[in-house]
């Protein structure tokens, strides 16, 4: 456990180094290590971050995140308001990464239903990696929920919610 600590003590002082290449080698032995331990501190690197190839690295380091442990770590991410300026690439690194979140559901639907239509779109990917996993009662829930909120949505957010609607029915 202390190796784990030390570890993690050295890469949040690599990842706020202000060094961008001692920055860039300590994403990429993240990255190689799996390590989701220190993902809030990638998520608070990249929204103080002017370097674009630093918020890369951590985008790619996301991407490719297999530990189904980290599913909760987003989901929860994606609700601090401190993350909100970042909340799009989130839930794209929450898709690419192929994690099952089906276990958070209903997270993604409020976000398809109540969030900006670019989250809206990155969250309906999501659905759709999910969607036969849920139970049929899950799909019926959540249709209708869409379709309540669909009666205030523009024409592009509604087609979208429409689109999710026909996939859980």
């Amino acid at each position: 456990m202390a190796k784990n600590t030390q570890q993690n003590s050295s890469f949040s002082k690599g990842l706020f180094s202000g060094n961008p290449a001692q920055i860039l080698e300590t994403i990429e032995q993240i990255r190689a290590m799996g390590n989701i331990t220190v993902i809030t501190d990638l998520l608070d690197l990249y929204c103080v971050s002017g370097d674009d190839s630093v918020k890369q690295a951590i985008t790619q380091c996301l991407f490719d995140i297999k530990n189904q442990h980290a599913a909760q770590i987003m989901i929860s991410a994606i609700t601090q308001k401190k993350y909100t300026a970042i909340k799009t690439m989130l839930l794209e690194s929450m898709w690419q990464s192929g994690l099952d979140y089906s276990n958070h559901a209903q997270e993604i639907i409020l976000i398809i239903c109540n969030d900006s239509f670019e989250n809206a779109l990155e969250a309906f990917t999501i659905l759709e990696t999910i969607e036969e996993s849920l139970a049929k009662h899950e799909r019926v829930h959540y249709a209708e929920m869409i379709s309540l909120a669909s009666s205030t949505k523009t024409s592009s957010h509604k087609q979208l919610l429409m689109q999710a609607i026909e996939m859980l029915a």
